[in-house]
C-alpha cells in the first residue's frame, strides 16, 4: 500500500535544485512498498529524503512495534545486555555535557523524542539531586509510560507544543533527522533554553567512514522512510549557526545499530539463498534490540569494527 508523500525544498537554503544520490524502501517495518529517493542540495550540500511521507503518515511509519517505543519492555524488566550497554553508552555520551552545566544548582533537562523515558532515566542517574527530567513524545501511550517512570512529559510534536518553562539543556538525540523542519526545531530549542543553556544534538553522520561504501541505498542510517535529513560536520554547523548556536564540542562515537541495519539491507538486496536467509536472521533490524547471544555478538562485533575504523582514520589524519 502506497503512502501519501510531499515534495519539499532544501530546509537549509530553500533551493529546489537537487540530485538523487540514493534510493530505497522500508526494509525494517515494511510500512509501504514505496521507493524513496535521497537527494543532495546542489546549493548547500544538505542531504534529505524527497519526496517524503506527509505528517498524516506518521502513525503508519512509526508503528506500535517501533524499537524506541519497546526498548525496555521488549527486553524484560531487568533489561537485556544490549539495553544495559545502550544505557551506559548514553551516560558516557552525556557526561561531557555536564561539564558545561556544573555551575548550575539545578538542571531542568528536556529530552525531545523521549520515547518511554529510558534515556531520561539515564540522564537522571548522572546527578539525581540536581537534574529534573522533562520529555516530549508524539504517542500518548508512550508518554504515559514515561510519566509512570517519574518524568514530566509533553505529548505532541515538539514543533507544535507550548512549553511552560525554560530549560538548562535540551537534548535532541536522534531527533533532528526525523523532523519535517530542522531549522524550526533548532530555533525552538534556542528559544526554550535559559541564557547560557546547552543544546545536545546527536544524529547519523554522512561524513562517517562507511557511508561512501553504502550510500546508494543500503546505508542503515537512512532508516527509510523515517529519517528525513542527513548531516555532516559542515552542514550541522551551518544549521546551528543560522539559528544562533555555536559548536562547543564535536565528537563521534561507534554506531553498531546502524551497521546491523546496513548488513540487513545488503542481505535483503541479495537473491534468496542460504547465506541471504542467514544474514537476514543475524541482522534482524528489530530483533537486534531484544538481546540474546546472536544480537549481542553482532552488536559487539560491529562496535569493535567501528572503533577500529575510527582509530585508523584518526591515525591517517595525524
Amino acid at each position: 500500500m502506497d503512502a501519501s508523500t510531499e515534495t519539499v525544498a532544501c530546509n537549509q537554503c530553500g533551493s529546489c535544485d537537487s540530485q538523487v544520490i540514493a534510493r530505497g524502501t522500508d526494509r525494517e517495518y515494511y510500512t509501504s512498498d514505496d521507493v524513496y529517493s535521497i537527494v543532495q542540495c546542489q546549493s548547500c550540500n544538505l542531504i534529505y529524503l524527497n519526496p517524503r511521507p506527509t505528517a498524516a503518515e506518521l502513525p503508519r511509519i512509526y508503528p506500535p512495534s517501533y524499537h524506541s517505543y519497546i526498548l525496555d519492555e521488549a527486553a524484560g524488566s531487568r533489561g537485556s545486555f544490549i539495553t544495559r550497554m545502550r544505557q551506559k553508552a548514553g551516560a558516557r555520551r552525556f557526561s561531557p555535557v555536564m561539564r558545561h552545566l556544573k555551575a548550575r544548582e539545578t538542571i531542568d533537562l528536556l529530552d525531545v523524542g523521549c520515547g518511554n523515558g529510558w534515556l531520561l532515566g539515564v540522564f537522571k542517574s548522572l546527578d539525581p539531586k540536581r537534574i529534573k527530567t522533562f520529555g516530549v513524545e508524539i504517542s500518548e501511550p508512550v508518554c504515559e509510560a514515561a510519566r509512570k517512570l517519574g518524568h514530566t512529559v509533553y505529548c505532541g510534536r515538539f514543533e507544535d507544543i507550548n512549553l511552560d518553562r525554560p530549560f538548562d539543556a535540551v537534548n535532541l538525540t536522534h531527533v533532528i533527522e526525523h523532523v519535517s523542519d530542522p531549522r524550526m526545531v533548532v530555533r525552538k530549542a534556542y528559544e526554550a533554553l535559559k541564557p547560557g543553556g546547552v543544546l545536545v544534538l546527536e544524529t547519523p553522520n554522512i561524513g562517517s567512514i562507511e557511508w561512501p561504501l553504502f550510500k546508494e541505498g543500503n546505508w542503515g542510517a537512512y532508516h527509510i522512510p523515517r529519517h528525513w535529513y542527513f548531516y555532516n560536520r559542515d552542514t550541522i554547523r551551518a544549521l546551528g549557526e543560522v539559528e544562533g548556536f555555536s559548536i562547543a564540542d564535536w565528537y563521534c562515537h561507534p554506531g553498531p545499530t546502524h551497521w546491523v541495519w546496513t548488513m540487513h539491507n545488503v542481505c535483503v538486496g541479495k537473491d534468496a539463498g542460504f547465506f541471504s536467509r542467514l544474514g537476514r536472521a543475524i541482522f534482524d533490524p528489530v530483533r537486534i534490540f531484544r538481546g540474546g547471544l546472536v544480537s549481542t555478538g553482532a552488536m559487539g562485533a560491529f562496535f569493535l569494527l567501528d572503533v577500529s575504523l575510527m582509530a585508523l582514520r584518526n591515525k591517517r589524519r595525524s
